[in-house]
């Protein structure tokens, strides 16, 4: 009887298995790779660091530069040149023909911040001069977009 039911619950357990199909996706795109993994980080407000959060490019090696234009906006808590300061001149990262990964700077400062504020900064890709490329997570007609891929968001905390 015991052999009876395990070969049942094998054959079960593989019946029940399926393939998840995915189409893939051969275009090009940028998205967020920040060595934490994650599309939220915090920073404490007392700390002075030189931070650095990557575009990551993938896709066929480019013939020509491609510029990804992105916006850095703090909350109502936050303020640039008292808590922090985006040292990525011109709010634009140009990836030259083979380069994959290039930081977005931020030097954050020691700074008192008020816990019941909006205490966050939010690096968004915003555009790339090239139609073909796509900001996030692509697939066919967009369809595996994700906007947690394109940007992301960073917290002040306090002591």
């Amino acid at each position: 009887m015991k052999k009876i039911l395990l070969t049942a619950a094998l054959l079960l357990s593989l019946g029940s298995c399926s393939k998840n199909e995915y189409k893939t996706y051969d275009g090009p795109f940028f998205f967020y790779f920040d060595l934490s993994k994650s599309s939220t980080i915090t920073i404490n407000e007392a700390g002075t660091m030189n931070a650095e959060y990557y575009v990551h490019y993938t896709g066929p090696q480019a013939s020509r530069t491609n510029i990804v234009s992105f916006s850095v906006t703090p909350g109502d808590g936050l303020v640039e040149g008292v808590d922090f300061t985006v040292t990525t001149a011109g709010g634009a990262l140009n990836f030259m023909p083979g380069f994959t990964d290039l930081p977005i700077r931020i030097k954050w400062l020691p700074h008192d911040i008020d816990p019941s504020k909006n205490n966050t900064v939010t690096i968004r890709l915003e555009n790339v001069d090239d139609d073909s490329f796509v900001l996030g997570l692509p697939g066919p007609d967009n369809s595996n977009y994700s906007k947690s891929l394109r940007q992301i968001i960073i917290s002040k905390y306090q002591n």
